[in-house]
C-alpha cells in the first residue's frame, strides 16, 4: 500500500510530464502566417463586394416595385367596387305638351334647350346661335331643297352637355331654316334610351 506522501509525489510527477509534453508540442508546432494579399486579389474582392451590393439593391428594387404594383391593383379594385356600388347617372324626361321630349344642356358654355330628335343624324342649332357660341372654324354647306337653297354651317364643339352628361367634342350643324335646337343621333347613339308611359330615360 502506497503511503500518502509518495502518492502526491507521483501525481506531481505525472502533471510535470504532461506539461512538458504540451510545451514540447507547442514549441514544435508550425505557426502559419498568411501571406499578404496582392493588389489583384484585393481588387477582385472589391469587385465581388460591389457586385453583391448591386444584386442586393436590385432585389430590394424589385420587391419595392412588386409592392407598388400590389397597391396599384388594390386601389383599382377598390375604385371598381365603389363604381359598381354607385348608381349610374340617368336623365329622365317627361313628354311635353307638343308630344316631344326636351332636355336642358349647353354647347361651349351657351345654354341650349334641346328637342330630342332620334330622326336627326346630327345635332343642330338655329342660326341665331352662331352669334352666341364662341368663334369656331365653320364648314359651310349649301343644299338645294324644294323650298330653295339651305345653308348649313358645321363646326366641332369643345364641350357639349345634356342633363348630368358631358359629351366629347361633337360635330354641330347650324341650319338657317331651323327653329328649334335638335339633339341628334351623333350624340344620342352614345346612350341607352328607353321610353315608357310618357317618360324617356337616357343613361350610359
Amino acid at each position: 500500500m502506497i503511503s500518502e506522501r509518495p502518492r502526491q509525489f507521483l501525481l506531481i510527477a505525472a502533471a510535470a510530464v504532461a506539461i512538458s509534453v504540451l510545451l514540447n508540442a507547442l514549441l514544435n508546432a508550425e505557426i502559419t502566417i498568411p501571406a499578404p494579399k496582392t493588389p489583384e486579389q484585393l481588387q477582385s474582392e472589391a469587385v465581388l463586394a460591389i457586385e453583391k451590393g448591386k444584386a442586393i439593391a436590385r432585389q430590394r428594387a424589385a420587391a419595392e416595385q412588386q409592392r407598388r404594383e400590389r397597391e396599384y391593383q388594390q386601389a383599382r379594385e377598390r375604385a371598381r367596387r365603389e363604381d359598381a356600388a354607385t348608381p349610374a347617372p340617368q336623365l329622365v324626361l317627361q313628354k311635353a305638351n307638343d308630344g316631344h321630349y326636351h332636355a336642358e344642356g349647353e354647347i361651349d358654355g351657351v345654354p341650349v334647350n334641346f328637342l330630342i330628335d332620334t330622326g336627326a343624324t346630327i345635332t343642330a342649332l338655329p342660326r341665331q346661335y352662331r352669334q352666341l357660341i364662341p368663334s369656331r372654324p365653320c364648314r359651310v354647306i349649301y343644299s338645294n331643297t324644294a323650298n330653295g337653297t339651305t345653308t348649313t354651317c358645321r363646326f366641332t364643339s369643345s364641350t357639349l352637355s345634356v342633363g348630368p352628361f358631358r359629351i366629347a367634342p361633337t360635330e354641330i350643324a347650324i341650319i338657317d331654316t331651323l327653329n328649334t335646337p335638335l339633339l341628334g343621333m351623333n350624340v344620342l347613339n352614345t346612350f341607352k334610351i328607353s321610353t315608357e308611359n310618357g317618360q324617356m330615360r337616357i343613361g350610359p
